[in-house]
């Protein structure tokens, strides 16, 4: 569907049910063991309804709606927004290539499959970095990949760390031909980050405070995590999950991120912020983009799935058959949510201050309930796949089974050792009972450290941080395997050549 269809259709005047959303939040808070959360609900020209539930620090600070989060994936919006400023004083045109802003720019060349496709594959990848605009980057159909964007390249915390982390992609080969694919990807937005540098002239933080925070008044809302940390409110301490519990953490603020996931702001400030994008780009007197800019942004560009689409640093798609504009954010220690409502006018921003992990699919829908509540539908109950919830049991059931079959290969090593005094030994029972947990050991090793990256999309350190505790057995599992195969082997051997 696309957004300027919607933008015609009439306004529908509804009071949103703020009770029955302060009294749904309240018990989530409770269900899913939430430390603290704030909301603020927008409809048309004005915040409606703003408040903090929960606390905000281990002092038990509460949270309120002036309580700064970081914001994670909610960030490419702003840096979508920065772009667009841009396109419409014409100092950046959507379709020019990348390479017009930042000529230095550029991705690895591949290296061939296979003999046949070695000159067109090298070729394709020559060319790749000039035919990638700054539309496909906003589109996500860059060629770069999931796993490029998740790559903690540095932790530069320097004036250059956005530069520097563009600079290194050169490093990276295109996984999809550019124009071609949806590849959700934070080095397409951490690259539309520098242009905004290159082209205003500015830092990427000194811009989106000058041009975004500023005439939005958004006075709890920051670009680095220090002075977040100094303002008053303060920032609210992030948590991450373990086996269920929530733990208080402090997760290093990764500079060359900002564009991408790292900006900070209250849901107060997040109201203001999605003012513009009800109000024909407006905010009271200020015209920050045009109303074609606010659509474009809005317009379905790339297939993501089933009735899924992506825009400019917005998911486009239907609730109960209700046009949404919405998008999701998660850093190491914290979760978001912006929600846009066209038809009716209305949207909303979430923050709460634990990443849901991957047992945390009910938190990822509570965004969902509110749309519900607001279009006087009853909240679905939100729970885990069944993919997710075989992971939980799984893998610690693994680590419980490893550590059985160690502790019972030492017993049965240690009663042959005794036995290989004697002039013949059981090969084939030292074969079955060793040889098949060797070639066991070796098959769990691969797959938890090299297949789980590769289903994630993602390296184990950065899972590690996102899901300390699943991850963390897991890594613990393929160490024991790798340790408990060393073992067993050195011990074959020497019981062997005895």
């Amino acid at each position: 569907m696309s957004q300027a269809v919607v933008a015609r259709q009439p306004a529908v005047s509804q009071p949103a049910p703020l009770q029955a959303i302060d009294v749904y939040l309240e018990s989530k808070l409770k269900q899913y063991r939430i430390p603290g959360l704030a909301i603020a609900i927008v409809q048309g020209d004005r915040i409606i309804h703003s408040k903090g539930f929960g606390i905000a620090d281990s002092e038990k600070r509460p949270v309120t709606p002036e309580t700064p989060f970081i914001l994670g994936s909610v960030s490419k919006s702003f840096t979508a927004l920065a772009i667009m400023q841009l396109v419409e004083a014409s100092k950046v045109n959507l379709d020019a290539p990348v390479q017009q802003y930042l000529p230095w720019f550029n991705v690895a060349v591949g290296v061939a499959s296979s003999r046949n496709e070695t000159l067109r594959e090298r070729n394709e990848n020559r060319q790749a970095s000039s035919q990638i605009t700054v539309r496909h980057l906003l589109n996500q159909v860059s060629g770069i990949s999931t796993r490029t964007g998740r790559k903690y390249i540095d932790r530069d915390t320097g004036e250059g760390a956005i530069e520097k982390y563009v600079r290194n992609l050169n490093a990276d080969r295109l996984s999809q031909p550019v124009g071609k694919k949806f590849q959700y990807s934070n080095a397409n937005y951490i690259i539309l980050g520098a242009i905004v540098q290159a082209i205003s002239g500015m830092s990427y933080e000194r811009y989106i405070q000058q041009y975004i925070f500023t005439p939005l008044e958004m006075r709890h809302s920051y670009t680095s995590q220090q002075q977040s940390q100094q303002g008053s409110p303060a920032l609210s301490v992030g948590n991450r999950f373990w086996f269920g519990y929530p733990v208080w953490t402090e997760v290093a603020y990764i500079r060359e991120y900002l564009p991408s996931g790292n900006l900070i702001a209250s849901v107060e400030d997040l109201g203001h912020y999605l003012i513009p994008y009800l109000n024909d780009g407006r905010y009271q007197d200020i015209n920050l983009v045009s109303s074609v800019r606010i659509a474009q942004l809005h317009q379905p560009a790339a297939e993501v799935g089933d009735r899924l689409f992506y825009g400019m640093g917005w998911f486009v798609r239907s609730i109960n058959n209700i046009p949404i504009v919405s998008h999701g954010g998660e850093a190491p220690n914290y979760s978001s949510n912006i929600t846009l409502i066209p038809t009716q006018k209305l949207g909303f921003a979430l923050l709460i201050n634990v990443i849901p992990g991957v047992a945390g699919e009910p938190i990822r829908q509570l965004s969902e309930g509110i749309v519900n509540l607001l279009t006087d539908r009853p909240p679905v109950e939100g729970r885990n796949s069944f993919l997710t919830q075989l992971q939980v049991i799984a893998f610690p059931a693994l680590l419980m089974l490893q550590l059985l079959g160690l502790f019972r290969t030492w017993i049965v090593l240690r009663q042959w050792r005794t036995r290989s005094k004697s002039p013949h030994l059981d090969v084939k029972s030292l074969l079955r009972h060793v040889g098949l947990p060797l070639i066991l050991d070796a098959e769990i090793a691969a797959g938890l450290l090299i297949g789980l990256p590769m289903l994630f999309e993602a390296p184990l350190p950065v899972m590690l941080v996102f899901q300390p505790d699943l991850i963390g057995i897991a890594m613990i599992s393929a160490t024991l395997a790798l340790v408990g195969g060393l073992l067993r082997a050195g011990v074959s051997l020497q019981l062997l050549l005895t």
